[in-house]
């Protein structure tokens, strides 16, 4: 159950990271942008586009961090880049190994992908922060219902991995015989239920407080206007996604 406990607290603790509405030198307005670089990173076919992306977002938070002494906690940074990267290898393993007949040189590439647009990704919700990107959502006239489901979402995912965890070492500190792989399969499956129940409470009240803080407007109406101007980072967000754009288009012509 230690490994278990200890996945949950490190999961636990990228989401929190993840999901706190710091204050952000990138405004709402790099929303977009860092959606455009994700998108293109992921369905590029070149090389030179992922790393472009990957070099110019760490070029990017580390001149912020370092000019704006913002808090860029690496530590949070790799652990999701490190799990998306054993995922991926994971996923390549069979084509390495033969039992998928695809072109072995397209597996670096792939790879490569795969954890720029997940650096890219974590990086700019970093500088950006969540509520900024839902704010930066509403630009694409995505409905306020939505904004709300996704911003309430993001916010429990951290509270409902905390509530899991508490459960489990209670059971396991009431539990007298410590067994084996079976009595931990047993454990778990008996906190589903209690789970469900206390993650539905816990996700109804956090919902009544939203709504409370808000007046019932949602999160547009509630932070509507929280930044009026552009800021310096945000026009050179936007030109590191029109580079980005730039290069995948010329390599797929001269391809």
């Amino acid at each position: 159950m230690n490994i278990a406990y200890k996945y949950l607290e490190e999961l636990r603790e990228v989401f929190t990271h993840l999901s706190h509405d710091r204050s952000c030198l990138l405004t709402h307005y790099s929303t977009i942008p860092l959606l455009i670089i994700v998108f293109t990173v992921s369905l590029s076919n070149a090389i030179i586009t992922p790393i472009l992306a990957l070099a110019l977002m760490l070029a990017l938070t580390a001149v912020v961090g370092l000019l704006e002494h913002v808090d860029v906690n690496l530590r949070v940074l790799a652990k999701p880049i490190v799990y998306i990267l054993a995922l991926a290898l994971i996923v390549t393993f069979p084509a390495v190994i033969g039992f998928v007949d695809v072109d072995v040189g397209e597996i670096p590439v792939f790879i490569l992908r795969v954890i720029s647009a997940t650096t890219v990704f974590v990086t700019g919700i970093q500088l950006v922060g969540w509520l900024n990107i839902i704010l930066g959502l509403r630009i694409l006239k995505i409905p306020s219902i939505l904004l709300e489901h996704i911003y309430l979402t993001v916010k429990f995912i951290p509270i409902f991995i905390g509530e899991v965890l508490r459960m489990l070492i209670a059971r396991d500190a009431r539990t007298l015989v410590q067994g084996g792989r079976s009595s931990m399969w047993s454990l778990l499956a008996s906190t589903v239920s209690d789970i469900i129940v206390r993650s539905t409470n816990r996700a109804w009240r956090l919902t009544l407080a939203f709504q409370a803080r808000s007046l019932g407007n949602g999160v547009s109406g509630s932070h509507g206007g929280l930044y009026d101007e552009m800021s310096v980072y945000d026009k050179v967000l936007i030109i590191v996604a029109i580079l980005v754009v730039l290069v995948e288009v010329l390599q797929r012509v001269w391809s």
